[in-house]
């Protein structure tokens, strides 16, 4: 997609919209595992695009909404809008454990299954995700936490750019001191440079001391 021409906003910028919705008892025609649904979501939406010459094959060239980012805290919804979507079959399984106010860990893995005549837009869509995500407090004072996530290779549909498989780890250790400060050591993109949406977008190993507090 391509920024069209506008007058909203002034020359050299273009406008975007965000939506913030509650969705009461929302009714589907799509099945779903409850009658009804109730979630919040939002969405980033950028207006007055255009497909580019040699894009994709449709009768108008546009202006069109984009909507490149939508955001849904509930499951439920997020399962029951991929089954709305008659191009991609996708399973999630999610699984969260805890004991107590010590450890917490949670995983996910997505496999998704994407068919179209367009074959650009099944190179844009990850065949498999992952992530596992673990929280340990050994006392009051001390935290351990981590998380490592998997996407597969992709090739965005609105820029050509071909996005490597991502394996990205990042590790925090806390010591909580009194009156609410707390001392952190976090590294992050330990196992290798994570890029994203771009291939001039390269996140770097970092690792970092943060101190912070409150009165």
């Amino acid at each position: 997609m391509e920024l069209g021409e506008q007058d909203v906003t002034e020359p050299g910028t273009h406008p975007v919209v965000l939506f913030f919705h509650d969705m009461f008892q929302l009714h589907t025609s799509v099945p779903s595992l409850l009658p009804n649904l109730t979630y919040r979501e939002h969405s980033v939406n950028v207006p007055f695009v255009h497909v580019p010459a040699g894009g994709m094959n449709i009768p108008s060239p546009g202006p069109y909404q984009f909507m490149p980012t939508l955001y849904l805290d509930s499951f439920l919804a997020e399962l029951t809008i991929a089954r709305a979507t008659p191009e991609a079959m996708q399973l999630e399984i999610e699984f969260g454990y805890s004991v107590g106010n010590r450890l917490d860990i949670n995983a996910g893995f997505s496999v998704v299954d994407a068919q179209s005549s367009l074959g650009a837009f099944e190179d844009s869509i990850p065949d498999h995700t992952a992530f596992v995500a673990a929280q340990f407090r050994p006392s009051t004072k001390h935290e351990i936490s981590g998380a490592f996530y998997y996407v597969d290779e992709i090739n965005w549909i609105d820029t050509s750019a071909v996005i490597p498989v991502a394996r990205r780890l990042d590790l925090r250790y806390a010591y909580h001191l009194r009156n609410a400060f707390n001392f952190e050591i976090i590294g992050q993109n330990l196992l290798e440079d994570y890029t994203d949406y771009q291939p001039e977008n390269v996140h770097d190993q970092v690792i970092y001391l943060r101190f912070s507090g409150g009165f």
